[in-house]
């Protein structure tokens, strides 16, 4: 259960994987009044009909969100007695909100969840608290994610709501039609500018061997099984260019042999949120397409070995007895751990072991590994002679992004300018060779 400050409280499906039967099963969360018991039907209903077969992740964002907004709505009906739900207002076709209350809710997006509710607890005991002047502000990106997500809320209720009397079927849905775009374009004026994050970049060719030699030689990579593990997750981080989410969700039958299509050894990708075979409290984060990336024998041989033997041996000592499909697990720590699918925030740890050296920055991070595989990728693309176009294809299939990504230009682009200095410096000489 999440949200403990609010009257609105998430409860999540965290187990699907009791036993055979719930195979199949979905990940869900639910919301619930924390004083009542009884399920918040509305966002209930948005949460399965728009996100139901999203990851519980993105749920459990949408559920905070959507308690923040119930919360305001509270603090609203006791301000006003005879206030009016801006749901039912919704519903009945009605605009949700005026734009002073739509004022009041974007600075009420703006603080943290304990504030809200002994702001709620004031009100009920007759105190007014002057929130304006409350320090206890969230981030802009959280506040964005309020506003953005009672935005889309309230547009999925004008979507269902009930034709007003004094409205023709002709003209009901230019009528509703307007009272989104005025809704939708109220809140998104209330968003404000999210400070941008240092970027990940790619390791360096002295980090590069710093790396390498650290795998090879240091006993955090070398000297236990969980250690040698370790040095597997990095190694295949960077080879494949895996987000970090993906390698999470890559199942040991992912792993594939040379086959007709590939003469090389390859790990594959599935889109996958929402496996019943995922017995994780939080799933990994996806952001992915199907697709093939090739490995080498080296990567495959070793991967190979630890799925046949240090796997092995951790799966057969899990406690619950349960089957895991995933390809890295726990080795160490609380035997009720071992044997079960390693999690984000133990990736995280792995990369971060790199900092022992000192010539790697400290900001190294599992993302900063794909970056460090997929511009090695398009620098031996342009080294053998492939085209900017070319180049941009390699890059956007084994970096399994969306088609048209700016992102590919991160890579692109350096062999894009290379070109260019050349091209200028040539051109320079030809000048300079006339005037001669």
């Amino acid at each position: 259960m999440t949200n403990t400050y609010l009257v609105t409280q998430i409860k999540r499906i965290s187990d699907p994987c009791i036993d055979a039967t719930a195979r199949h099963a979905v990940r869900r969360v639910y919301l619930v009044d924390r004083e009542t018991g009884l399920p918040c039907e509305l966002e209930q209903n948005y949460i399965d009909v728009v996100l139901g077969t999203k990851a519980v992740g993105t749920q459990d964002k949408a559920g905070d969100e959507l308690a923040v907004f119930r919360q305001w709505r509270l603090i609203q009906s006791l301000k006003d007695k005879g206030w009016k739900d801006s749901l039912q207002r919704a519903l009945q076709s009605e605009p949700p909100m005026s734009s002073s209350e739509i004022d009041d809710f974007a600075n009420s997006c703006s603080f943290k969840a304990g504030f809200l509710s002994r702001t709620l607890d004031a009100l009920k005991n007759g105190v007014a608290l002057d929130i304006y002047s409350s320090h206890e502000t969230v981030s802009a990106a959280c506040l964005n994610g309020r506003i953005r997500t009672a935005k889309r809320f309230l547009t999925h209720l004008l979507n269902h709501g009930r034709k007003p009397a004094n409205v023709q079927d002709l003209h009901f849905y230019p009528y509703i039609s307007e009272l989104k775009r005025s809704l939708e374009t109220e809140l998104q004026n209330k968003l404000v500018p999210v400070p941008k994050h240092s970027e990940v970049l790619s390791l360096n060719s002295v980090e590069v061997q710093a790396m390498e030699l650290l795998l090879d030689n240091h006993p955090l990579f070398t000297n236990s099984v969980s250690a040698q593990r370790d040095s597997l997750i990095i190694r295949t981080l960077r080879e494949t260019s895996f987000r970090a989410g993906e390698l999470l969700k890559i199942k040991t039958e992912q792993v594939c042999e040379p086959s007709e299509l590939l003469p090389s050894p390859y790990m594959t990708t599935i889109r996958d949120p929402q496996s019943a075979e995922d017995c994780r409290k939080y799933e990994p984060a996806i952001k992915t397409r199907n697709g093939d990336v090739p490995i080498s024998n080296e990567l495959f041989k070793d991967l190979q070995n630890y799925i046949l033997g240090p796997r092995r041996d951790a799966v057969d000592l899990r406690i619950d007895g349960v089957e895991t499909a995933y390809l890295f697990v726990n080795h160490e720590g609380d035997p009720e751990h071992i044997g079960k699918e390693t999690s984000q925030r133990n990736i995280n740890r792995v990369v971060k072991k790199l900092t022992v050296h000192s010539a790697i920055r400290s900001s190294v991070h599992p993302h900063s590994l794909r970056h460090t595989g997929l511009t090695e990728l398009a620098d031996g693309a342009q080294e053998r002679g492939r085209d900017g176009a070319e180049i941009e294809q390699l890059v956007t299939d084994i970096g399994r992004f969306t088609p048209g990504s700016p992102q590919v230009a991160h890579y692109t682009g350096r062999h894009v300018r290379a070109q260019t200095a050349k091209f200028k410096k040539t051109r320079e000489d030809e000048i300079r060779g006339n005037k001669t």
